[in-house]
């Protein structure tokens, strides 16, 4: 089964609808699913719920960090991950309608996209500049 999810909270309301409205346009054939990982308001998740699968944590991945600390929040996955499931960040907008990204998938290759380039010439408003952010080129993270 195709799917295509998003780790979300309320502060990224505005870009999930934004990313939900463009995998729509594209009609992108797979299942939309937002991890909510600190708890959407009943209204939000009732809306929600109209366009994807909205996926809480169960108690057994909260632990004691899980809130605090962003890298526990994808022991969510241990729980229910699709066998071809496209991960994208909140504030990500489609553009096309993915299906090459999804044929990777299905052949079992891995699909990684450049979040950002650092460009060593532009100062960078989240000062991502004055840190050293270089990956090896091996590297499968962004």
């Amino acid at each position: 089964m195709r799917a295509v999810s998003v780790f979300a909270n309320l502060s990224y309301l505005p870009s999930l609808a934004a990313l939900l409205n463009s995998i729509l346009h594209f009609r992108v054939q797979a299942r939309i699913k937002v991890y909510d990982f600190s708890g959407f308001p009943h209204l939000a998740k009732s809306h929600l719920a109209g366009y994807a699968t909205i996926v809480s944590p169960s108690r057994e991945v909260f632990g004691d960090r899980y809130l605090t600390h962003w890298n526990y929040r994808p022991r969510m996955l241990v729980e229910g991950l699709d066998p071809y499931e496209l991960q994208l960040d909140a504030d990500t907008v489609v553009l096309s309608d993915m299906e090459p990204a999804f044929r990777e998938i299905e052949r079992g290759n891995l699909v990684v996209l450049r979040e950002w380039r650092y460009d060593h010439g532009v100062k960078d408003e989240k000062r991502r500049d004055e840190r050293d952010r270089e990956l090896p080129p091996d590297s499968i993270f962004h």
